[in-house]
């Protein structure tokens, strides 16, 4: 059985994500290896691709930008990200 993507924290859910970066268009592609596969149009240049990661989880989630945030690998494709406020079950 593999790991699931989404797992319950103290005021939210963290959220194993998987980036591709450069993309022609910004979405949620869906579960792959344990992770969520996003694709983002900016390049992984001085932050811009996190940014946009942020954006992009927040409008998937509901959630508002402040509540998203990118706990572990700020520097890599795999990132570990949390939202404050979901719950596992609604993500």
């Amino acid at each position: 059985m593999g790991k699931t993507a989404v797992k319950q924290g103290a005021k939210g859910a963290h959220v194993s994500v998987i980036v591709s970066p450069r993309a022609s268009k910004s979405e949620v592609m869906g579960v792959y290896d344990g992770a969520l596969k996003v694709r983002i149009t900016a390049a992984p240049v001085d932050g811009a691709a996190n940014e946009k990661l942020i954006l992009t989880l927040a409008r998937f989630f509901g959630a508002p930008k402040s509540s998203v945030s990118i706990l572990r690998g700020e520097a890599s494709r795999r990132k570990t990200v949390y939202i404050e406020g979901i719950s596992a079950a609604k993500a």
